[in-house]
C-alpha cells in the first residue's frame, strides 16, 4: 500500500505527529530522498572535476530527547547506509547547534536531525543540515521533496556495518570555548541557574559549565518524553521555577533552552523574563562593541524581529538585512560574509564567527559573558542600552488558530490604531510599517497550523492594541487547531 502523506519542509524541516503522519514508513521515504539527492550532488561534483575524495563524505544522524527519537534515527541511518553512504549516528541526544558544529568540523556531507524543536511531545520532525552546518535553504528542500518516493516498501534497510556511533560533544564544546570567554566569567565569580526543559541541552549547557568550573544550579536535566506535561519552549510561563531558583541562588542570570537547544530563554538577576527581542538586540550590540568584531559587516534579522536591531546598526554605522522567517536565511547572510550577527524574535541568535545556525546555549552563555565583561547586572545593562540608542520599543506577539481573512494580505489601509501607514511589505506574510517606528505583521506559521501576529510600538499598550486589530483580520477555523 502506498504512503499518501505529503511530506513538505516548513520553516524548520518537516514536522508531523508521531504515529499519525510521522511514521517509520515516511521517515524511510524522506531518508531515501535525502540519500538520492546526495548522490546527485556527488555526481555533479564529479562531472565538474571538483571531487577530490575517494568516497563520498559521511552523513551525521542526530536526534533530541523525544519519544522514539533513537529508533527513528536508526531507521534513517539504515536507509542511507543501504544506499552506500557512510553514516555517523549520534550516541546520545544532541542539540541542533552541536549538529552544525560537528558537520563543519568533520567536513561531512550534512546531517539528518530528528527534532520538533519547541513543539509539544506528540510532534516529531526531520531537518536537513547542509555541509556548511546551516539549515537547508528552500532550493535544497524543494529538490529533496521532488525525490520522495510514494511507496516505502522497496526501500531496503541493510548495511548497518557502515554505521558508526559518535558523539559531537567535544567538537561543540571547543566551538563554545572559541566563542565565549569562560575565563572572564570565572574571574567575575558569577553564578548561573540553567533549565534544560527535559531537552537536548541536558548535559551540554550544564556540562560545559561544569567543565569550566562555573558555579551553577541545573533544573529539568532528566529525560522526559512528555516534557513534564508542558512543551519544551522557554516562554515566561514555563520558566517560573527557573526564576525562583535564580533568586534563591543569587544567580546573575537564568538560562534555558528549548527541546533541541537552538532557542534561548534568559532571566535577569531578579528572575524576570527578558524578551527574546531585547536579548537579540543587546547581543548584536555586544558583538559589534567587542574587540575583534569584523568591521563594516552588518546585522541580519527576520522581518518580524524587533527594529531595535536597526537602531543598533544605525549606532554602529552598519547595514541591516531583513529576511523571511527562518534562521536559514540569516545563516545565508553569515555564509555570504554580509552579516556578523543576527537573530529572530522566536529566541534565535548566532554569529558568523560561531555557527550559521541559531544556538540557544551559545546565546545564553554570551549574555553571561556580557554581564561578566561589563561588571553590572543585566537589568542595568538593558537600561544603559536603551539610553545609548535613545529609543525604546515594546514588542508583542500572539498566535491564532485560523486563517487570514480573504484580502487581508493585500489590504490597503491608511492607518492602524491612529498610526499612519508608511508602507507595506510582503517579505513573509504581510507587514505594515507605521509612523513612530511602529509596525504590525501577520503570517502563517511554517511549523504549526497557526496564524502568527506580531506588533511593535513605542509602548506595550500600543503594541497590544495593534495585535487586537490584527486579530480581527484572522478568521477562526477549528480545522487549524
Amino acid at each position: 500500500m502506498a504512503c499518501t502523506t505529503d511530506i513538505r519542509f516548513g520553516t524548520s524541516g518537516w514536522r508531523g505527529q508521531i504515529a499519525r503522519d510521522f511514521t517509520f514508513e515516511n521517515v524511510r521515504r524522506l531518508a531515501w530522498a535525502i540519500g538520492r539527492w546526495l548522490s546527485t550532488q556527488d555526481a555533479a561534483l564529479a562531472r565538474g572535476g571538483r571531487k577530490t575524495q575517494t568516497e563520498p563524505p559521511a552523513v551525521f544522524i542526530a536526534y533530541d530527547t523525544r519519544h522514539m527519537a533513537e529508533a527513528f534515527a536508526l531507521e534513517a541511518a539504515r536507509v542511507l547506509a543501504a544506499q552506500g553512504r557512510r553514516v555517523l549516528l549520534a550516541g546520545e541526544p544532541t542539540p541542533t547547534p552541536a549538529v552544525s558544529a560537528f558537520v563543519r568540523a568533520k567536513r561531512l556531507a550534512g546531517a539528518v536531525n530528528f527534532t520538533a524543536s519547541h513543539n509539544p511531545c506528540e510532534w516529531q520532525g526531520m531537518k536537513w543540515t547542509t555541509q556548511e552546518g546551516a539549515p537547508a535553504p528552500p532550493e535544497t528542500t524543494r529538490a529533496i521533496e521532488a525525490l520522495i518516493p510514494k511507496d516505502a516498501k522497496p526501500l531496503l534497510r541493510q548495511g548497518e556495518n557502515s554505521i558508526k556511533h559518535v558523539s559531537a560533544k567535544r567538537v561543540y564544546f571547543r566551538a563554545l570555548r572559541r566563542a565565549v570567554d569562560f575565563e572572564r566569567i570565572r574571574r567575575a565569580r558569577l553564578r548561573v541557574a540553567v533549565d534544560a526543559m527535559h531537552g537536548a541541552a541536558s548535559g551540554w549547557l550544564d556540562g560545559v559549565l561544569r567543565e569550566e568550573g562555573i558555579p551553577h544550579a541545573a533544573l529539568r536535566t532528566e529525560r522526559d518524553v512528555l516534557f513534564g506535561g508542558s512543551m519544551p519552549d522557554p516562554a515566561p510561563e514555563r520558566l517560573r521555577e527557573l526564576g525562583r531558583r535564580v533568586r534563591k541562588e543569587g544567580a546573575a542570570l537564568g538560562l534555558a533552552a528549548d527541546g533541541d537547544a537552538d532557542r534561548f530563554g534568559v532571566l535577569d538577576g531578579r528572575g524576570a523574563f527578558v524578551s527574546p527581542n531585547l536579548v537579540v538586540a543587546m547581543l548584536c550590540d555586544y558583538v559589534l562593541r567587542r574587540k575583534g568584531a569584523p568591521a563594516r559587516r552588518g546585522l541580519a534579522r527576520t522581518v518580524v524581529t524587533t527594529h531595535l536591531v536597526d537602531e543598533v546598526a544605525r549606532l554602529h554605522g552598519v547595514e541591516v538585512f531583513e529576511t523571511p522567517v527562518g534562521f536559514k536565511h540569516i545563516g545565508e547572510k553569515f555564509l555570504r560574509g554580509e552579516a556578523v550577527a543576527g537573530g529572530e524574535e522566536s529566541a534565535g541568535f548566532s554569529t558568523a564567527a560561531h555557527l550559521p545556525e541559531k544556538d540557544g546555549i551559545f546565546a545564553g552563555l554570551l549574555a553571561l559573558d556580557m554581564v561578566a565583561r561589563e561588571g553590572r547586572p543585566f537589568a542595568a545593562l538593558a537600561q544603559d542600552f536603551f539610553s545609548r540608542l535613545g529609543t525604546r520599543r515594546a514588542s508583542a506577539r500572539r498566535d491564532a488558530h485560523g486563517v487570514l481573512r480573504n484580502g487581508a494580505s493585500s489590504l490597503k489601509r491608511k492607518s492602524f490604531a491612529g498610526l499612519r501607514v508608511l508602507g507595506t511589505e510582503r517579505v513573509d506574510g504581510v507587514k505594515w510599517r507605521l509612523e513612530g517606528g511602529a509596525w504590525l505583521a501577520l503570517r502563517r506559521s511554517g511549523t504549526e497550523p497557526l496564524v502568527r501576529l506580531y506588533a511593535e510600538a513605542p509602548s506595550r499598550a500600543m503594541a497590544e492594541k495593534l495585535l487586537r486589530i490584527g486579530k480581527s483580520l484572522v478568521r477562526e477555523d477549528s480545522r487549524a487547531s
